[in-house]
């Protein structure tokens, strides 16, 4: 933070209310985006399905323009004999990381 001239540590803390926001909007936006490719590796398993590799990832990289899922989710994308097969999970430890934290530093002293 910058008072008057001069960089400070300020207390960042969450509350829990806050925080079970935070929780519960991830969890949202996680079992939204996580529907799509669920239902595209279903459709790939169909003989009839006509897919290229650059229009599957292209669908793939639509869902996973926020940074926040992109970091959280990842995919493999593999043909076997000419069938596509996708693969996706949920990256736990980018996850945890992704929580609030509470944080305490002294707002009462200079960076310097």
């Amino acid at each position: 933070m910058l008072v008057h001239g001069k960089e400070y540590l300020c207390v960042v803390k969450y509350s829990a209310s806050f925080a079970s926001e935070q929780l519960h909007s991830i969890s949202t936006t996680l079992a939204k985006i996580t529907q799509n490719p669920r239902r595209l590796a279903v459709e790939l398993t169909k003989p009839q399905a006509r897919f290229s590799e650059q229009g599957i990832r292209n669908k793939i990289s639509r869902w996973l323009t926020d940074p926040f899922v992109r970091e959280v989710i990842q995919y493999q994308l593999e043909q076997h004999q000419n069938q596509w097969h996708l693969n996706f999970k949920l990256d736990d430890s980018a996850l945890q990381q992704s929580q609030p934290e509470t944080r305490q530093l002294r707002a009462d002293r200079p960076l310097a």
